[in-house]
């Protein structure tokens, strides 16, 4: 029969794998830790977002906007339907690049400005969806600029005890869950005697 110490861990452990903030989950050959890690800037150390997408040509981020091809207005694409909601033209709300210098938005570059608009019922044009193959994921830190990364690592040993979450050694850090009674969600995570109120600024503090 587990104990509670064994019942919080792998609890915790599935919490982990189910909150999408950006890190890998591992079992620790230390039955009693969970490893984690993060992708970061090597230089500024702020996170690496691996989901980002950039415009392949000039690396200019993907903003989540839609363009009309019809009157060039910008729309959010969680707010815009197959209309564009300036123009009422239908069909024409593509994802650009929004850099006025990019190659794509060259006329000039007659095939490559075509082929991001193209106006059929095709998904292969845009920079930013469908299939086409102009993007790709980060490349650079949106932080500092630089072109190399490494991983942050760290092992979490879920405790039972609050004073027992102190200061962290050799990158193994001891963390206490506060829970209202044993049945309800996490209200407060504990290690080197500081207090989060949520398990993303948790992590953010451990793999910094």
């Amino acid at each position: 029969m587990e104990n509670q110490e064994e019942i919080n861990l792998k609890s915790f452990f599935y919490k982990l794998s189910s909150v999408n903030v950006g890190f890998n989950v591992y079992k620790s050959n230390n039955p009693h830790r969970i490893c984690i890690e993060h992708l970061i800037c090597s230089n500024c150390k702020s996170f690496w977002e691996t989901g980002n997408k950039e415009c392949y040509f000039c690396g200019t981020p993907n903003y989540h906007l839609f363009t009309c091809l019809e009157c060039h207005k910008q729309s959010s694409i969680t707010s815009s339907g197959k209309k564009c909601p300036y123009c009422g033209a239908n069909g024409t709300l593509r994802q650009l690049c929004l850099n006025k210098n990019c190659p794509t938005n060259n006329e000039n570059n007659e095939y490559l400005y075509n082929k991001v608009r193209n106006k059929s019922k095709s998904k292969s044009g845009a920079i930013f969806q469908g299939d086409g193959g102009f993007y790709i994921r980060q490349n650079s830190c949106k932080k500092c600029g630089s072109r190399f990364n490494e991983y942050s690592f760290a092992e979490i040993n879920v405790v039972l005890n609050k004073n027992e979450a102190t200061e962290n050694y050799n990158n193994v850090f001891n963390v206490y869950i506060e829970r209202e009674d044993s049945e309800c969600p996490a209200k407060f995570y504990y290690t080197d005697n500081k207090q989060f109120d949520s398990i993303q600024n948790l992590l953010k503090y451990i793999l910094d």
